[in-house]
This record gives structure tokens, C-alpha cells and sequence, in this order.
């Protein structure tokens, strides 16, 4: 039995491809056909019960889900059977999606699902014990439909993408597939990381982890991994003293702002020359934003170093908020990557000098 949850629980982590699974009209019409029946006793949580059916042409089968009372459960619809299962729909749901019945003391979850004709497989795995449970399944004649069925989607809502990055003091969005006409609800689990508002628009707090769960009114959720970064740029791909071909040159290896909004720009100076680097003439960085906009230019007539030959230094330059020409912070992490210009000067004589031209 071990061994078969497992592998059941495996399937049940596949996201299906073709089966659209959503809240559907709670009604039972004339020519909709009862093909699936189940009822269970004294079930525990977390065993799996699962129960075949055939859908005799392509179309929507309504489900009906009675219980007790309300609790929370995973449910699957796997093709074919047990183990043939190769494309799977889960839904997972708590306590809050349950409605009242017409039978007495008993509430019910309603939820329909797209076939193609075929065999397919019904799992129940309930989260809690549970004493009585029965699940109904009615093929739903494709006449019978109003034009409000046929035009739900037969897609299942999904994420347009499980996992986003954002950078500190910044905003994202959630952006759900296939909602339709569903209403949507978020929750973040570490709100000092990040925020979400009812639009599901997300505000970046400070670095650290997330996840934001969304709920559709058709029953299904949906989590979201959020990871929030520092407002940063950091050179990822520095290039080493070896590697470097040149007898002068530089990088930017950081760009920060300080608590005062001022730019805080880190360079790297190489100097693989047989002579001391003293100073850069016209030395300029230059650092746009994503769209290629200038955010700031540090500039220097003549900026004394001192590099040893045969070494590389980093140095720290500033530029003022004041100074800088978009005085709103930047998404650094994802803006350009900054260039640096100038002539190095070396110590003995202006003969060894080098006109800077790397980015």
C-alpha cells in the first residue's frame, strides 16, 4: 500500500495537458447520463481511493463531491488506469469551498472535467478522517449545453509562470491563464518579504523567500515561489588577470545606492604593464538602465590610482544623487552592463600610457 501511494502521489504532481478541471453549474439536466457512483465509509487521511470510468464521446463530465461535513482534500482524474496513468488533473482544495446540500446534515463541492472518449481513472485523497463521502459523475450531453457551458474554457487555470524574482522596492504581478470569469484571491506567506494585493500585484519589502497563494472561485489553487533580491548590480561574469588582454583596462564590478540615494560604483583596474599606473586621464562610467537610458556618469579630467604593475585594484567612486540624471532608484540587477573610459598614465613617463576603450 506504501508503495502504491507513493507512486499515486507521484501522479498526482503532473500537471495535465489536455483535462480542464473548474466549478461548473450545479444541474443535473434530463439528458446527462450518471457514469460514475462511488460512496465511502470511514476513510483516513491521506489513503487514496481511486475508481475507474468510461466517457463514451468526447465532452464534460459534471462531478459532484457529498460529504459529511467540510474538509480538505486533494482529487485527481489520471487517463486510463491505475497503471497506465500518463497525464493527470489535480485540484486541491480546504474547507472553504464546500456548499450546502439538499440532503440533510450532507455538503457538497460541485467541479466539471473535459474528455476526449476514453477510460480514466477518479483518486480521492482526503487531508482528514472522514466518515462517509460519495462522489457522482454525469456525462453531459454536448446538445444539452447553453452557450455559457460551451464557452467555458477547457483549460484548467494555470500560472504563467511558478516562479518570479523581483528586486527589492519593486513590483510584480501575478498573472493567472485560463481564469475566465473565476474570481481570484491572493495570500503571501511572508509578508516582510513580499506583499500582494488583491489585483495580484506584488511589492518587493526586502530580501528573502515567498510564496503567494492564489484561490480561484472554480475551486482551484495555485502557488507562486517568490524570491526577492537585493537592489543590486553585481558583475557575474568578471573577467580574471589571466584572462585579461590587454596591457590596461577595467570593469564594473558592483553598483549599489547608499542610504542617501547616492550611486556607489565599484571598478576593477587591471594594469598588466612592466609599469605603475599613477593616474586615468578623462576617466568616465557610464551606467544606463535597461532600456538603455543614462542613470549617472562619473567623470574625472585626471583621477589619480595606483595600480602596481602587473596587478589589478578595485577602487569605489561616487556619484550624488544630486549629480545623477534619473534621481528615481533603478532596477539595478537588470540594467546594462556599465562601460568605463580613459587614458592610463604610468608613473616614469606619459610614453607608456593606454587609451581605455572595455566596458
Amino acid at each position: 500500500m506504501k508503495t502504491q501511494l507513493k507512486k499515486i502521489m507521484a501522479y498526482l504532481l503532473v500537471t495535465a495537458l489536455c483535462l480542464g478541471v473548474g466549478s461548473y453549474p450545479g444541474r443535473i439536466a434530463q439528458a446527462d447520463t450518471l457514469i460514475y457512483e462511488s460512496e465511502y465509509t470511514d476513510l483516513n487521511a491521506g489513503n487514496f481511493l481511486m475508481r475507474t470510468f468510461k466517457v463514451p464521446s468526447a465532452g464534460r463530465v459534471q462531478f459532484y463531491l457529498y460529504a459529511n461535513e467540510p474538509i480538505a482534500f486533494d482529487f485527481a482524474i489520471t487517463t486510463g488506469s491505475y497503471n497506465s496513468s500518463t497525464e493527470t488533473t489535480k485540484v486541491t482544495a480546504d474547507s472553504s469551498y464546500w456548499e450546502k446540500s439538499t440532503t440533510a446534515g450532507k455538503v457538497k463541492i460541485p467541479f466539471y472535467a473535459d474528455f476526449d472518449q476514453g477510460s480514466y481513472a477518479f483518486v480521492l485523497i482526503p487531508r482528514q478522517n472522514i466518515e462517509w463521502a460519495k462522489v457522482e459523475g454525469y456525462y453531459v450531453d454536448p446538445a444539452s449545453q447553453t452557450p455559457d457551458d460551451t464557452n467555458t474554457s477547457s483549460k484548467a487555470p494555470s500560472l504563467a509562470s511558478k516562479s518570479i524574482t523581483l528586486t527589492k522596492g519593486f513590483k510584480g504581478k501575478i498573472s493567472v491563464k485560463n481564469a475566465g470569469s473565476a474570481k481570484l484571491s491572493y495570500s503571501s506567506d511572508n509578508k516582510k518579504v513580499v506583499t500582494v494585493n488583491s489585483a495580484g500585484t506584488l511589492t518587493a519589502k526586502k530580501k528573502g523567500k515567498a510564496v503567494i497563494t492564489v484561490k480561484t472561485s472554480t475551486n482551484i489553487t495555485l502557488k507562486c515561489n517568490v524570491t526577492v533580491k537585493d537592489n543590486v548590480y553585481s558583475n557575474k561574469k568578471q573577467t580574471t588577470f589571466d584572462k585579461f588582454s590587454k596591457a590596461y583596462g577595467g570593469e564594473v564590478s558592483k553598483v549599489s545606492y547608499d542610504t542617501k540615494g547616492n550611486m556607489v560604483i565599484k571598478v576593477r583596474l587591471f594594469n598588466k604593464s612592466k609599469k605603475k599606473v599613477s593616474s586615468i586621464k578623462n576617466l568616465k562610467i557610464t551606467v544606463k538602465n535597461k532600456s538603455g537610458k543614462k542613470i549617472g556618469v562619473y567623470s574625472a579630467k585626471e583621477q589619480s590610482v595606483s595600480i602596481p604593475k602587473g596587478k589589478v585594484k578595485t577602487y569605489t567612486f561616487k556619484i550624488k544623487k544630486s549629480k545623477l540624471k534619473i534621481k528615481s532608484k533603478q532596477n539595478l540587477p537588470f540594467m546594462k552592463k556599465p562601460s568605463v573610459t580613459g587614458k592610463f598614465i604610468s608613473k616614469s613617463s606619459s610614453s607608456g600610457s593606454s587609451t581605455l576603450k572595455r566596458g
